[in-house]
């Protein structure tokens, strides 16, 4: 199967197809979750596309605010409302009602651009 063409330009994601293009906002994109061995863009609208990328390779082509915060997601801050801890567990809430873990690993890391993104800090 031929993959999926994908381009990142400085404010949005272009996905080409053999019979089709979709273009997405950086900022309508609330995630992208691993599919195995594929990727799902999750847009604001609710509407998901499943793309022929890893989920590795998606984080290669695209910009802060995207963070690979698990194995599994990588989500676009601007659609963290919250942040919660409790004891070494770690969860991202978006706006979209969606809970995100975060892995041990990434937690700190995740916090500082947190901070850095949100705040200007």
């Amino acid at each position: 199967m031929k993959k999926t063409e994908i381009i990142c330009s400085h404010d949005r994601l272009t996905v080409i197809e053999k019979t089709s293009v979709s273009i997405y906002f950086y900022t309508d994109i609330v995630g992208i979750f691993c599919e195995h061995p594929y990727s799902m863009v999750v847009a604001t609208n609710k509407n998901k596309k499943l793309i022929f990328y890893s989920l590795k390779e998606m984080k290669q082509l695209l910009p802060l605010p995207f963070v690979m915060c698990s194995r599994s997601a990588i989500i676009n801050i601007s659609h963290v409302v919250q942040l919660r801890t409790q004891s070494s567990n770690c969860c991202l809430h978006l706006d979209n009602g969606q809970k995100i873990p975060v892995s041990r690993r990434k937690k700190s890391y995740i916090m500082g651009i947190i901070k850095e993104v949100l705040t200007g800090l």
